[in-house]
Order: structure tokens, then C-alpha cells, then sequence
């Protein structure tokens, strides 16, 4: 059902900071005064991964954490708000050293009340399994702010093996997760129009296969570019990126 950190996670960092910032800076580039609340739902520890060393001359660099990418980019666009959510009470810890002056709290019911006096909210979710991503919050969040995007990584390689089970002690679990694999479902549950995923499924580990999603009302120009897939909730037909 989960992985936790791997060798690889650079790379999904890599993701997550390509689609926040070219979502958040599309936002800001029309909207200049408006203020922004972005929100990391499962912010981890705050520690980067190992990038690989392509040559002698550079050092081991870590990649940018889902929470130093939030961070990074309400710095740079100005007028913006940050929240970190970890259920883990040593993992919180570990956020305040890193994020003292940034919010940090235990649930993702405790988002919800930072949500007011935001015109554009972002939320990035990004669990080790498929139960983490608390999309009854997510469309909480859509409900109070209209202007509000989700990027979501998403475990598909544990919910396909979820969906291959046939004991009935799994039925619940094929019933809960089984859904979360129909781009209809994310376009419902959230009210958004375009659901945007990668054209391949990326593998982290044995444990950890995943998809890079986007549920939202507009795509930003870096992100049709390639590499993704469009679904258009209004067509229902998939356009390669």
C-alpha cells in the first residue's frame, strides 16, 4: 500500500514542482493582487531526496520536498499563504525546524478554516498509498474557493493491485479505491473541468507506481507542452500533450 521515500523521489519532486509553479505563476500572471493559499496535504518530513550525480564535478544534491516547493514559490509570486499537513507527530516536528513561521497541522479537516480570504487555492497531495489524499477535503477546499487547483500523485500501481485482489476481505477496499482510477470520478468529486495525468505510469519502486494528476478549471501553457495526457470533462476524450 506504500512505499515512503525512495531513491527516486527526486523525480516525482521534479514533477510536483513543475506543475505547481506553471499553475501558481499562469494564476498570478492575470490575477497580480489576488492572494494565494497553497496547501502540501501530506508534507512528509521537509527532507529532500539524493539526485543522481551525472558527473565528477558536481556534488550530491537533494531535491526540492513538496513542502520547499510551496514554500519557494510563495516567496517568489508574494501575496501568498502556505499550510503543511502531517498526521505524524515526529514528522511535524521535523516540519517546524524546517518551516518554523509556516502553519503546520495534523489533519486535513484542520485545512479547511485557512481556506477564507483566498481567491486561488492549490493543493498538492501526495500520500505513500491511495487512502492518504482526503478527497472529501479536497472538495471541501473546491466548494469554498471556485479557484482552486489539485495536483496529485497518485499510487496507481497499489490501487490496480488492490483491484486484482478476489478474497472479500479486499471488497471494501476494491470499492473505496477503485473509483480513484476514472478521471470522471476526480472530475466529479472536485467540480472541475480538466483532469491531466502523465502519459506513462513512473515507477519509484516495486511498491510505489504512480501518475501525476492535475483537477482543474485551466491548464497552464508549460503543461500542455507534453508528456501529459488531457482529459476535457465536457468532451470526455483524451488529447495527448
Amino acid at each position: 500500500m506504500s512505499s515512503g521515500k525512495t531513491p527516486n523521489s527526486w523525480l516525482k519532486h521534479d514533477y510536483a514542482n513543475r506543475l505547481v509553479c506553471s499553475q501558481v505563476h499562469a494564476y498570478r500572471a492575470n490575477h497580480s493582487h489576488n492572494r494565494i493559499l497553497l496547501i502540501d496535504g501530506n508534507a512528509g518530513d521537509g527532507l529532500g531526496a539524493p539526485r543522481p550525480q551525472y558527473d565528477l564535478f558536481n556534488g550530491e544534491q537533494l531535491s526540492q520536498t513538496t513542502s520547499q516547493v510551496l514554500c519557494g514559490i510563495s516567496r517568489r509570486v508574494g501575496n501568498c499563504d502556505v499550510v503543511l499537513c502531517d498526521k505524524d507527530r515526529e514528522k511535524r516536528e521535523q516540519l517546524m525546524t524546517h518551516f518554523p513561521r509556516v502553519p503546520i497541522v495534523e489533519r486535513h479537516s484542520d485545512i479547511i478554516s485557512f481556506v477564507n480570504g483566498h481567491k486561488y487555492v492549490l493543493w498538492l497531495s501526495d500520500p505513500c498509498g491511495p487512502r492518504g489524499h482526503g478527497p472529501e477535503y479536497m472538495a471541501q477546499v473546491a466548494r469554498l474557493a471556485p479557484l482552486s487547483d489539485f495536483v496529485i500523485m497518485f499510487n496507481e500501481g497499489a490501487v490496480r493491485r488492490i483491484m486484482g485482489t478476489q478474497s472479500s476481505c479486499w471488497q471494501t477496499s476494491r470499492e473505496n479505491y477503485g473509483p480513484l482510477l476514472e478521471p470522471r470520478w476526480w472530475l466529479h468529486k472536485l467540480n472541475k473541468r480538466f483532469f491531466v495525468r502523465t502519459d506513462r505510469v513512473i515507477q519509484a519502486s516495486s511498491g510505489f507506481r504512480y501518475r501525476v494528476l492535475l483537477v482543474s478549471n485551466f491548464i497552464a501553457d508549460q503543461v500542455k507542452r507534453g508528456g501529459f495526457e488531457i482529459i476535457d470533462g465536457r468532451k470526455i476524450e483524451v488529447k495527448n500533450g
